[in-house]
């Protein structure tokens, strides 16, 4: 957590002096830095992609359980079905 939150300041403020080196020396090199950084990210990516099967699967909001962690709990909530909840006498 701490290497994230140093890298997370380090980029903060770092990436203004950055953009600013980048328009000092004109419009293609702000364009292009941004770009060049981009282009950088998607190779990454594209070799995470190539290792790790799990990045190629796709993203849905269904719930998987964690392995030994017991069965999925029931879309209706964890009692089930509403006919199975408690009822209390009328």
């Amino acid at each position: 957590m701490a290497s994230t939150q140093l890298a997370w300041s380090a980029s903060t403020a770092v990436s203004p002096l950055f953009y600013s080196a980048l328009l000092d020396r004109g419009a293609l090199a702000a364009w292009g830095g941004p770009i060049a950084v981009c282009a950088l990210w998607f190779a990454l990516v594209e070799v995470l992609a190539r290792r790790m099967p799990q990045v190629a699967r796709p993203v849905t909001n269904v719930a998987e359980p964690e392995p030994g962690l017991g069965p999925p709990v029931s879309p209706d909530g964890p009692v089930g079905a509403p006919s199975d909840a408690p009822t209390t006498p009328a």
